[in-house]
């Protein structure tokens, strides 16, 4: 789940993920002496090892998570700041530059995004369409062209999440593959026990 679909131009976020793939090489060498010293019988030796480990995993995470912001904001420069206790949220509001939430909710960008962010993020904004009224929207995946491999990563994992969202995709025109137009199907109000038996004798 954390390849990247595509770069984006000038390096957003890019000085962040070099200390991101630093702070991952060395928790994979500490982690890996530490199952060395384990398997010598160096208990002591080998938590020691992990914990060092760990804190470079938390590291990698910090870096990765401002990554993700610098890039996102950088393809969404209007989008709307959410007011979430996410670390991803709270990261990424230090970098929008939001309007008002009708217009800035239209669309997002997850170019550049690795899978993880990118479902994070799309999770996110449906969330934010509903409660900002926001019927309609764009999510733009690319297709896969800038991959590694040339096989798109981000759209079919987004495909997927929005089959098993409440939402409803348009019919797209075969040169917007690289995006989803969907519309969020209104969540039916709890009426109660009254507004039932109304439904049931009247609807």
């Amino acid at each position: 789940m954390g390849q990247t679909q595509s770069n984006t131009s000038q390096g957003a976020g890019q000085e962040y993920r070099s200390l991101a793939d630093k702070d991952g090489n060395k928790r994979r060498e500490l982690s890996q002496q530490s199952q060395d010293a384990w398997a010598l019988g160096n208990r002591g030796k080998a938590k020691e090892l992990s914990l060092a480990a760990k804190v470079y995993g938390e590291s990698m995470d910090r870096n990765n998570a401002l990554a993700a912001a610098a890039i996102f904001a950088y393809n969404n420069p209007s989008y709307l700041a959410p007011a979430s206790s996410s670390p991803f949220s709270f990261i990424a509001s230090l970098f929008s530059a939001a309007s008002s939430p009708r217009t800035t909710l239209n669309n997002i960008d997850l170019h550049g995004l690795r899978v993880n962010e990118a479902v994070d993020k799309v999770r996110e904004h449906l969330a934010l369409c509903r409660q900002h009224g926001v019927e309609k929207t764009t999510i733009i995946t690319g297709k896969g062209l800038h991959s590694a491999d040339g096989v798109a990563k981000i759209r079919p994992v987004v495909e997927q999440l929005l089959q098993e969202s409440k939402v409803r995709v348009l019919k797209q025109r075969r040169e917007n593959e690289g995006a989803f137009v969907i519309e969020l199907v209104k969540e039916e109000a709890d009426v109660g026990w009254g507004g039932w038996v109304w439904k049931s004798l009247f609807g």
